[in-house]
């Protein structure tokens, strides 16, 4: 039955009130699954550059940053925050470790498994050099496990690409659900029972990650790596941050234009390597803010279906399979976004009603009890959507995901 305009609550009544963030992910008056739909986007638009081009040097805003970041990678971000916000709450909101397991992987797993299935058995062959090359060296039992080790491993023949890569979308999911792990470990030592727990974690993980990008380059190896997880630990653990102090932020526009102001500053001496280490601080407050604004046309939209994790999941074989058959040097990057958008969109929207949905009724909502808010919360719909193993060898690309994506 449709709620008629008299029945709607105000928007006073569900969004957060002026000046803070409370209540935020509370409720469905939020602006979360259109930001995701936004950056999953977001994701294919800045694919669409190394795909043709096989890196990311033309992608505009890697260009415009001196290459410290491009809309993939800020996306991905993107995801992360919203995820360590929501996530944090579902673990304070379930029954139990179990109870969150399962949702979580209800959550990630199928659609996964089905976009990972998809690509192995339907786009792999017709991106291969020779379908025969691709089935010879093809393994079921290689696939499967790391399928169910959210990595999805092809055979590497697909050399009549620009980038060479069934789907260099799904590697970030794995870091997301050992983000979900994480999140399991934290609580298990205490970490949620004091304010200073999660602006710790957030203070060593920003720190990890600024040093890892001022880390000297080549031949002098950080002494914790040059894999992605202390950027992936970072916005996740700001978004968890973010959640936890939402009673206390202010939330002003002054602020929000400061920030913003602090990335573009950032963004343009790409000689300080401060651009990157900032999102999670600054880029998350933008964020959460936007997802914060009173739009009556967002709260609508959330009672749709959410389509972000399977446009992010289809859109990268997608639109391999259009350079593959129509060429590289016949398409440009808005042309390739402009052709793969619309069949990513259809593969999404039968992603969330085949596979996605009817896993999603199986979760079982937790009973309601202190500290549990009494409204119901909305469910992160996209990993990214995504940790902290370094496995990059499954799903190369370029300047770590391509994209981030």
């Amino acid at each position: 039955m449709t709620t008629t305009r008299r029945d709607a609550p105000p928007l006073a009544d569900t969004f957060p009130p002026a000046g803070t963030f409370s209540g935020l992910g509370e409720t469905g008056a939020n602006n979360f699954d259109v930001l995701r739909f936004v950056l999953a986007s977001l994701v294919i638009l800045s694919h669409s550059f190394p795909l043709l081009h096989g890196d990311n040097r033309r992608e505009p805003l890697s260009r415009l940053t001196g290459g410290q970041t491009d809309l993939g990678t800020l996306a991905v971000d993107g995801f992360f925050l919203i995820s360590g916000f929501l996530i944090s709450r579902s673990w304070l909101r379930s029954a139990g470790t179990a109870d969150y397991l399962k949702k979580r992987i209800l959550r990630i797993y199928p659609g996964f498994l089905v976009a990972a299935a998809f690509g192995a058995f339907a786009v792999g062959p017709l991106l291969a050099v020779r379908p025969s090359a691709y089935w010879s060296r093809f393994s079921a039992v290689t696939f499967g496990r790391s399928a169910l080790a959210l990595q999805a491993v092809y055979p590497r023949v697909f050399g009549a690409l620009p980038y060479p890569s069934l789907n260099g979308s799904l590697w970030t999911v794995g870091y997301e659900f050992e983000c979900y792990l994480a999140v399991i470990l934290l609580g298990r030592l205490g970490f949620w029972r004091s304010r200073s727990g999660p602006a710790v974690g957030l203070a060593l993980a920003v720190g990890l990650y600024a040093a890892q990008a001022h880390w000297p380059g080549p031949g002098q190896a950080a002494p914790f790596g040059r894999g992605p997880w202390p950027r992936f630990a970072a916005t996740f653990l700001a978004g968890v941050w973010f959640q936890s102090e939402r009673e206390r932020l202010p939330r002003s526009s002054g602020l929000f234009v400061a920030a913003l102001w602090g990335l573009v500053v950032l963004a343009a001496v790409p000689e300080w390597r401060g651009f990157a280490p900032a999102v999670p601080v600054l880029g998350g407050y933008m964020l959460f803010y936007l997802a914060s604004l009173p739009t009556p046309w967002s709260r609508r939209r959330a009672r749709r279906a959410d389509i972000s994790y399977g446009l992010y999941l289809y859109a990268f074989p997608v639109q391999q399979l259009l350079v593959r058959y129509l060429g590289a040097d016949r398409l440009t990057p808005l042309g390739l976004f402009a052709l793969a958008y619309p069949a990513a969109l259809v593969m999404a929207v039968l992603s969330w009603r085949l596979v996605e949905a009817p896993c999603l009724r199986r979760k079982v909502r937790p009973a309601p009890g202190p500290p549990v808010p009494t409204a119901r919360q909305a469910e992160p719909p996209h990993p990214a959507h995504d940790g902290l193993r370094a496995s990059l060898t499954a799903s190369p690309s370029p300047r770590g995901p391509i994209s981030s994506g």
